[in-house]
């Protein structure tokens, strides 16, 4: 696998890499990602005692180390989208093509998936969970979860 480098890429003193190669930081970068943000999470659970202001900083603090280091070691090979919806961006832009951010998404949906399962490994978990926790709080999730116009408060929390 050896890098082609264009006449563009040259001057501005970047490498553009085959596609293969770009496919496999995406999918490695995103699984990283994921095993951390899944696996700070189960250990902060464990470690905050219910405390929910130390879990998320448990949570927080190792997922941007993570970011830093994944994005520092793959942000010349792919750019370090790590995210369908920040490729779907850079298509949208014109800075990637169709077929590099199909293949981009394939192999990040992957990655994250495989993190997952990675991280519930690690802890002795289940590979793959359900969740059971039900989110309705928050201004965005109320749009999602509103009541319908026939729906009469009975005191749930939905309204």
């Amino acid at each position: 696998m050896e890098a082609v480098v264009s006449v563009a890429a040259a001057r501005r003193g970047t490498t553009q890499y085959d596609l293969t190669r770009r496919l496999a930081a995406e999918a490695l970068g995103t699984f990283f990602l994921v095993m951390a943000v899944v696996g700070s999470g189960i250990m902060a659970e464990k470690l905050a005692g219910g405390n929910g202001a130390i879990a998320l900083l448990c949570n927080t603090l190792p997922t941007g180390a993570v970011l830093f280091v994944i994005i520092t070691i793959f942000v010349s090979v792919s750019g370090a989208q790590f995210n369908p919806a920040v490729t779907l961006v850079m298509l949208l832009r014109g800075e990637i093509k169709v077929e590099t951010a199909l293949g981009y998404v394939v192999v990040q949906i992957m990655g994250g998936c495989l993190g997952a399962v990675a991280a519930h490994l690690m802890f002795g978990l289940d590979p793959v969970q359900l969740g059971s926790t039900a989110r309705r709080k928050g201004p965005l999730l109320m749009l999602w979860t509103a009541p319908s116009p026939a729906h009469e408060c009975q005191g749930c929390g939905c309204c």
